[in-house]
């Protein structure tokens, strides 16, 4: 499986205001986005066949498309190449290449989309607000984002090493900043501390949820691209980090503990792939891993994601049918 493509990293001290906009409580789709930020998401194959389903009508173009699960929502990373399907919740500005994300519920309703566009296709309202409130910061980077009936922009303004991100309406007006996950203190800290530790990282994104702050991002060592991953706490404490590694370099305590739990799992004629291993190291040193499975039997496809102590001792354990 393939990584997501990511936007370029911006070690800059950043002020940072949420775009989860407090919304009356009559509205639920703010509440099912919420959803996927209460908690660590973890990789996917494939979603469930109604957001597959929901996902190729909406984006039948979809190239490099990589998937998420968080409690019941899916995330999508994809880019479109031309035009989108009629209908669909966005669509690019012009033709060739779009970064999108797309948040789907289980039953394949889609629940907040979001997309890279150009500045100067923000609405008139909405330059004339920043040109007036910040009249000395350019725009780096734009994307319209729809949830429900709503659309509003997401804009990182940027100037010498100052970056501020904010949340703004097609009206000029701007949104309402979620403490829970507008902590510019926390955000800071955890971009200061990536800095200084891993300067050659490259193709870095953010995520904020809101209990903690991801960054995924590569490095090339022996001339390998490899995947990682750091979770920091909120305050911008560093957490852990996971690395992408391979089958072959998993303690064999490990690797036989797998090799047992999908024995369990599979029928004689079963075909498994292993999808993805991590090793994963605390802010302590402790190291554990993770792996990704896929195994298919005649009709039924299973996807089975492992948490192993270095001991081979199995920590969590999902199953998640991949149809």
């Amino acid at each position: 499986m393939k990584s997501i493509s990511f936007l370029a990293a911006i070690f800059a001290i950043t002020l940072f205001v949420a775009c989860n906009a407090d919304e009356p409580a009559s509205v639920e789709q703010p509440l099912a986005i919420d959803e996927f930020f209460n908690s660590e998401p973890r990789s996917v194959a494939n979603p469930v066949h109604a957001v597959l389903t929901a996902f190729e009508r909406d984006y039948p173009n979809a190239i490099d498309v990589n998937w998420e699960l968080s409690n019941t929502i899916y995330h999508a990373t994809f880019n479109v190449s031309g035009a989108l399907a009629s209908g669909t919740m966005n669509a690019p500005s012009a033709a060739g290449t779009h970064t999108n994300e797309a948040y789907y519920n289980t039953n394949g309703a889609q629940v907040q989309s979001e997309r890279d566009i150009n500045p100067a296709d923000l609405p008139q309202a909405v330059k004339d607000a920043l040109s007036r409130d910040y009249p000395d910061y350019r725009i780096d980077d734009a994307e319209i984002i729809t949830r429900g009936a709503e659309t509003f922009y997401e804009v990182e303004l940027e100037k010498a090493n100052q970056e501020i991100e904010l949340c703004i309406n097609p009206d000029g007006t701007y949104r309402t900043e979620d403490p829970a996950r507008g902590n510019a203190d926390g955000l800071q800290a955890a971009k200061t501390h990536f800095a200084a530790n891993y300067p050659n990282a490259r193709d870095a994104e953010w995520k904020v949820f809101n209990a903690f702050i991801r960054v995924e991002f590569e490095q090339v060592e022996n001339n390998r691209e490899t995947d990682y991953e750091i979770i920091y706490t909120s305050a911008g404490e560093f957490q852990k980090i996971k690395t992408e590694i391979s089958v072959q370099q998993l303690p064999q305590a490990v690797q036989t503990a797998i090799n047992q739990y999908i024995a369990g799992k599979a029928g004689a004629n079963a075909e498994i792939e292993i999808d993805d291993v991590w090793e994963v190291t605390a802010a302590n040193g402790t190291k554990s891993y993770a792996a990704l499975v896929e195994v298919e039997s005649g009709n039924s496809e299973m996807e089975y994601y492992l948490e192993l102590n270095a001991d081979g001792t199995i920590t969590k354990e999902t199953a998640h049918e991949d149809n």
